[in-house]
């Protein structure tokens, strides 16, 4: 049972990264992708280490482009 919910979650962080690298290749400036890519990277850290190189170049990106907003472009313009 324990296989299948991290199998689960594994395809549902799958599905995220695509729908935020599909956001991204739109906008290179959405906050909301870069923030949701560094958090997955963040969390993929655990397993392979060097994903926290990635997690801080996504995070970093993604304050640069809403830094009063903690990375998140609800107040971005």
């Amino acid at each position: 049972m324990c296989a299948d919910v991290n199998a689960r979650y594994q395809r549902k962080d799958a599905e995220a990264r695509e729908f935020f690298e599909r956001a991204i290749a739109v906008d290179p400036k959405d906050a909301d992708a870069l923030l949701g890519l560094g958090r997955l990277e963040v969390k993929a850290a655990a397993e392979q280490p060097s994903a926290i190189q990635r997690a801080e170049t996504y995070l970093r990106r993604s304050l640069d482009v809403a830094p009063k907003n903690g990375g998140s472009s609800a107040e971005r313009n």
